[in-house]
């Protein structure tokens, strides 16, 4: 499908996944949920997708997702509105990691395997990592 801007035609994506390692940070709330938000507003984001935000910060989905709001709302203020983001909200997880745990790798990837199923993005996946140099 093709999405018209106001100068360039943009294509919208196929299904996806998007894993934010590092998604309790700064730039997860000022930049990345905000942008994300935006395309959902405008229509650009695929019709099946979701997000699982990754981090070390104990969190549940609504905690999330209710932080990821409060953030949005600061930075996005002109854009910003409570019916949208209700629906923006539903496409947004949060899983707890201990970087250095492989076991945090493998309930991880549980995790991923279920909301694939569920949003059927056909395991395409999104890596972006936003992480603390000390676990490079």
């Amino acid at each position: 499908m093709q999405m018209k801007g106001q100068f360039c035609g943009l294509e919208k994506p196929g299904p996806c996944g998007l894993v934010l390692f590092g998604a309790s940070g700064d730039l997860t709330k000022r930049k990345i949920i905000p942008a994300l938000y935006k395309l959902f507003v405008l229509g650009l984001l695929p019709e099946r997708f979701f997000l699982i935000g990754s981090a070390r910060t104990p969190m549940s989905d609504t905690q999330f997702r209710e932080e990821m709001k409060n953030s949005t709302g600061q930075f996005l203020p002109e854009d910003f509105r409570e019916d949208q983001w209700a629906e923006f909200s539903e496409l947004l997880f949060y899983q707890k990691i201990d970087y250095s745990n492989a076991d945090s790798y493998t309930q991880l990837d549980k995790r991923l395997i279920d909301l694939e199923a569920r949003f059927s993005t056909k395991q395409n996946r999104i890596y972006y990592i936003s992480t603390p140099p000390l676990v490079y």
